[in-house]
């Protein structure tokens, strides 16, 4: 029985990435494969070897109390290997009997990669926090209660209140706007804009005249977003002065583009990242795992059918599994751009989206290998993915042309559809919530790699997308 226990123990703590160790009076009498690999020592190495012997020595003091000690809690130490090279670990520690002895069961788990998503976090927390305290606009969050919990240094500029002048909305409304008529106003399309209207991460821009602490009016752009849990954030913008409030808008645009320029090539260079983690690691896991269920399946004796049909449905799913990985694997980041061109890659996502639709597609492409850098090949893409997408889900188009031509130093492309069209006037009087994310991101991207988006489109009449992008400087001569 002792044996078996043991068996299994070496079975289960083999399959963990996990480093595992039994120890007795702080000697190591037992390791798994996990310990090995983590800490590069071979397995009878480890055997007879105290447990700070793997600890480096700004941390053997710790370790070593409470190793000795009836200490049960996870702690932090710092791990060192047998090259000398040391990590971040999380130690938890737990008494127990192993083949008759009293002895301490450790897992040491390596937190490298933790620790710096915690140092991430902490970063985006301290630059939100100068953003919020540097910000060129008044902000202030209101609880559910009602209550502010927090105004910045801008708010109190623009209004001369602080949180000791305003503890909730209600008083907020009292002294920023004392007309009742209009207070009630005020009020009416900020209860409607937070009850109906604005879901969280949506925002509501509204304009209103506010008294200020001195007296004074401004006329305020207000924008509130519903951050979800009953929390408003709100911001506030004086526009009084139009020329003021004119380059305010500017700056205010010009760091938006920068930013979402950032973020879209932050989230590019991510679902690259997550591609290639599904292919190389989940996919040849799935892989392994295949082959491991056909070699029991092998194994089997030819009266063993039912298991046999067992093992045949499992791989059928395993297989499926993978498939299923590398269809998000490619969605997430085409690999088509980076092992045989943006070309390629273009004729395979409209072979694929007429072989999903009805809609004929008529193609006018060169080949446009080697003109673009390989990132504005991949926002080309994605600006690709997103007309497509928007075609399927609105047009209703039966035929769509795409012409690909040169224009001197820049390349233009045309997308035209039959569908059902639009008002490009309502459109453009929209707000970025109203026009929808696909234009606005569509818009960016564009906008990223130096174009100008051009939509013309009338309702029953079909629409017409137009841009034109910069070639590389100097680059090799078109292709014809």
């Amino acid at each position: 029985m002792l044996k078996g226990r043991a068996q299994r123990y070496r079975a289960l703590s083999d399959a963990t990435n996990e480093a595992v160790f039994i120890s007795e009076k702080g000697v190591c009498i037992e390791a798994n494969h996990g310990a090995t690999e983590m800490f590069g020592y071979d397995y009878d190495e480890l055997i007879g070897i105290f447990g700070s012997d793997v600890i480096a020595p700004e941390s053997k003091e710790l370790v070593s109390k409470k190793m000795l000690s009836e200490h049960e809690k996870s702690y932090e130490a710092i791990a060192q290997r047998k090259d000398g090279t040391t990590f971040c670990a999380e130690i938890c520690d737990k008494r127990t009997t192993f083949t008759g002895k009293d002895v301490r069961v450790t897992v040491v788990r390596g937190i490298d990669e933790r620790k710096r998503y915690e140092e991430v976090l902490r970063e985006y927390q301290e630059r939100f926090k100068t953003l919020a305290e540097y910000a060129p606009f008044g902000l202030f969050i209101m609880k559910a209660d009602r209550c502010f919990e927090y105004f910045n240094p801008e708010f109190t500029a623009i209004f001369g209140y602080g949180l000791d002048d305003l503890p909730d909305k209600d008083t907020w409304f009292e002294k920023a706007y004392p007309a009742r008529k209009y207070r009630d106003r005020v009020r009416s399309v900020w209860n409607k804009d937070i009850i109906y209207d604005v879901n969280p991460g949506e925002v509501a821009v509204r304009t209103f005249t506010v008294r200020c602490k001195d007296g004074q009016n401004k006329m305020i752009r207000f924008k509130n977003v519903a951050l979800g849990g009953g929390k408003q954030l709100l911001s506030y913008e004086d526009i009084t002065a139009y020329d003021k409030a004119e380059k305010r808008l500017k700056r205010s645009e010009k760091r938006l583009h920068w930013l979402t320029s950032r973020l879209l090539t932050a989230q590019e260079n991510e679902r690259r990242r997550m591609s290639m983690e599904l292919h190389d690691d989940l996919g040849q896991r799935l892989a392994v795992l295949k082959l491991q269920i056909h070699s029991v399946a092998e194994s089997l004796r030819k009266d063993q059918t039912k298991p046999a049909a067992e093992c045949d449905h499992i791989l059928d799913h395993v297989a499926e599994t993978i498939e299923y990985v590398r269809k998000i694997s490619h969605e997430l980041s085409p690999s088509a751009i980076h092992e045989l061109g943006l070309h390629v890659a273009l004729k395979h996502l409209f072979k694929e989206f007429s072989d999903h639709s009805d809609v004929r597609i008529l193609v006018e492409m060169p080949d446009v290998d080697t003109l673009f850098s390989p990132e504005t090949e991949v926002v080309l893409y994605r600006i690709f993915q997103e007309i497509m997408t928007n075609i399927t889900r609105h047009a209703q188009a039966k035929t769509i042309s795409i012409a690909i031509r040169k224009r001197k130093r820049r390349i233009s492309f045309v997308v035209a559809d039959d569908g059902v069209g639009f008002s490009t006037e309502e459109v453009a009087a929209a707000g970025p919530v109203d026009k929808g994310l696909g234009l606005v991101t569509m818009d960016e991207r564009i906008r990223m790699i130096g174009g100008k988006l051009e939509i013309s489109s009338r309702i029953n009449n079909g629409t017409r997308i137009v841009f034109s992008v910069p070639t590389i400087q100097g680059s090799r001569k078109w292709k014809q």
